[in-house]
């Protein structure tokens, strides 16, 4: 959420009110209606984006468009659409951790190798 108030997009007062309405509305959505889990994310996403509409309005805010930015990613952190990226990101990142230490046990390798040669 800091990185939401540090691009200017909405305040902590504004980020407070969307993620509560996000957060109860998907909530009250899991368990009024029989909506599929795939749906979920994206309808907090849309959820987020009232959020962030009537975040504006209670403060009494103009800058309607980052608001509803705002409330469109606050939406999908409340839903953990997020986790996935993340975790996507965790795994690429792991990919190249394995690969540096590959190349660096095959350094090692060749320079045993040069030590050995007469």
């Amino acid at each position: 959420m800091d990185t939401i108030t540090n691009l200017n997009l909405a305040t902590a007062a504004e980020l407070a009110v969307i993620a509560a309405v996000s957060g109860l509305a998907t909530q009250a959505l899991k368990k009024m209606t029989k909506l599929p889990s795939w749906v979920l994310p994206w309808a907090s996403i849309i959820i987020g984006v009232l959020g962030g509409l009537v975040a504006v309005l209670v403060t009494h805010d103009s800058n309607y468009a980052s608001a509803a930015l705002a409330g469109a990613l606050t939406g999908g952190a409340t839903s953990g659409l997020f986790d996935g990226v993340s975790g996507a990101a965790s795994a690429v990142q792991a990919t190249s951790t394995a690969k540096r230490t590959v190349v660096d046990e095959n350094a090692a390798l060749k320079k045993r190798l040069m030590g050995l040669r007469p």
